[in-house]
């Protein structure tokens, strides 16, 4: 993850989760990050985000603001999901929230709405492939130049049926 410069996927991930307390309150929690990585991370291995790797982080409960902490990616083959842990810090505790997503998502470019615990703890990743797009296939090229050719000789053949005329 330290070389970002020649990242080629963007992950983004914003986070809801509401829980109830022991003290018969509520807990909700909100949060974001987003990092980038040379190539679609693996759905075969474990993945750890460092903090220090992520563009961007935040985390906020109705309690306090809480810092971010390391992220791990991780599937989950016996329950055929991709897993986030959201790891976060605030002054009452060190907390974890656990997202999962379609097996598969982590490597395939979309957006991604988690799937277990419904809105009590929402998530939603959004995985964008930077390569993409990012030089025309030899066919589009051709297109192109074809596309310039039609336009020029329409132009020049405009050009030669101007018409003059002489008065007398």
């Amino acid at each position: 993850m330290s070389s970002q410069a020649n990242a080629a996927v963007l992950y983004e991930f914003e986070l809801f989760s509401s829980f109830e307390l022991t003290n018969g309150g509520e807990e909700f929690t909100s949060g974001e990050f987003s990092f980038t990585a040379p190539t679609f991370v693996s759905s075969v291995s474990q993945t750890i985000v460092p903090v220090g790797d992520l563009l961007s982080c935040s985390i906020i409960t109705n309690l306090e603001t809480g810092t971010c902490r390391d992220h791990t990616m991780d599937p989950e083959f016996e329950l055929g999901t991709d897993m986030i842990r959201f790891g976060f810090e605030t002054s009452l505790n060190a907390g974890t929230r656990f997202y999962h997503f379609a097996d598969g998502a982590f490597n395939t470019a979309g957006i991604y709405d988690s799937i277990r615990f419904g809105d009590s703890q929402a998530g939603r990743l959004t995985v964008t492939d930077l390569a993409a797009g990012g030089v025309p296939e030899p066919a589009t090229w051709g297109m192109m130049i074809f596309g310039f050719g039609l336009i020029g000789g329409a132009m020049r053949r405009q050009r030669k049926a101007n018409v003059k005329v002489n008065f007398i």
